[in-house]
This record gives structure tokens, sequence and C-alpha cells, in this order.
């Protein structure tokens, strides 16, 4: 009689119902107050799980707060699933689409456009000149390299044909005594000549000299 499988008994485990002996294995895993064990586990180490006993019936509880069930990162642009334990540090480790505080503007940017809108956006960001090592904001790096002294530039007769290039401290003076491709005036036209063509002018085109 014990052995019958039409026979019915109620529920060993608290639901309440009757069962005959052939269904009580598949009431077992249905019913809501049989005993499960969360198997969500860690995507490195599949031997890490979640292991936490509930009821059945409080399945939808559990996985609301399970720490080894996947869900999506909220950060908007993303939506890449995690742990839920790991959620925190992946929104604000890893996900590229976190919002970051710049640290000069305190404008909001996505973690993925930090690094090129502090080189290259950021009007208020501190770069250090390699020249002189002065910090420059980026929105006074134009001027700055116009002042520069250490800045390596080239003659500004570059396009007659010098190609003297030193630190901008020392072209003026360059410029003024040593460049032969500077130009001066003709002590006797006064016309602009470059230095090195000096001799030439005045021998063949200006106008004023008298060869003697």
């Amino acid at each position: 009689k014990e052995l019958c499988p039409k026979i019915k008994k109620r529920c060993p485990v608290g639901c309440g119902r009757l069962i005959t002996n052939k269904d009580m294995e598949f009431h077992f895993e249905q019913c809501p107050k049989s005993i499960v064990v969360c198997s969500n586990s860690s995507d490195t180490n599949k031997s890490v799980s979640c292991g936490t006993k509930y009821l059945l019936e409080n399945s939808r509880a559990h996985s609301a707060v399970c720490p080894f069930l996947k869900v999506k990162c909220t950060n908007i642009g993303c939506g890449e699933k995690v742990l839920r334990k790991d959620v925190v540090f992946h929104k604000d480790k890893r996900c590229l689409f976190n919002q970051l505080n710049c640290r000069f503007c305190k404008d909001n940017v996505l973690k993925m456009n930090i690094e090129m809108h502090r080189h290259f956006e950021c009007r208020e960001a501190v770069i250090t000149c390699k020249a002189c090592s002065k910090d420059i904001k980026l929105n006074k790096l134009i001027e700055h390299k116009t002042e520069c002294p250490n800045i390596r530039v080239a003659c500004p007769n570059t396009a007659t044909g010098c190609r003297f290039f030193a630190a901008q401290s020392r072209i003026k003076e360059h410029v003024e005594k040593d460049c032969t491709f500077r130009t001066i005036d003709c002590r006797h036209c006064q016309f602009r000549v470059p230095h090195n063509d000096i001799d030439s002018h005045l021998k063949m085109y200006c106008t004023k000299h008298v060869i003697p």
C-alpha cells in the first residue's frame, strides 16, 4: 500500500497538498515549500557560488538580491551584464560609460573620452611645458609658445634660405647679428636687400651707388 503509485500522501515539506506516490518526486521540484540551493556562480571561478538556501516560493525575492546573478550596468550606453556583487566596481572602475568629473573644468565627461578631453578640449586643463617645465593652462598655451624662451623655433628668415634652429631666446640676436639671410637697407638707395646679396646689389642693381 505504501508503494502503490496511486496512493495519495500529504506533501512532507509543508505545502499541504495531497500527491500520489508516482508524482511525489516531480512535486518536490515544483513545491513552493521545497528548499533549493542557489547555483549562480562566478564567471571566472565556478567553484565560487552563491549557495544560499531558500524556499522555492521565495525564488523571485532571492533573485532580486543574489550577489551572483548577472544584472545590466545602469550607466547610459553600457548595458554590459556583470555579477550583482561586482556592479559598483564595474561602474566606478571599468565601465567606459561612467561619467567622470574633470578635475580642471568640473564638467562631466565619459570615462572613454576623459583623456582626450583633458589634452585637447578642456580649456582649464594644466599641462607642463616640456621646454621650460612651467605649468600652463591649455587656454594659454598658444600665448605661452610665443613667450617661452626655451622653445626651439626656426629663424624667421627661413623663407629666404636660413636653416638656423634654436631656443627662442637666441633667435633675436641671431636675426640682428648673425643671420646672413636677414634683409638690410642699402645705404645708398634704401632698398631692402638680403644681407648676403648686398655686394651684387651694389654692383648691378643699386641706381644710386657709384662704382669707382
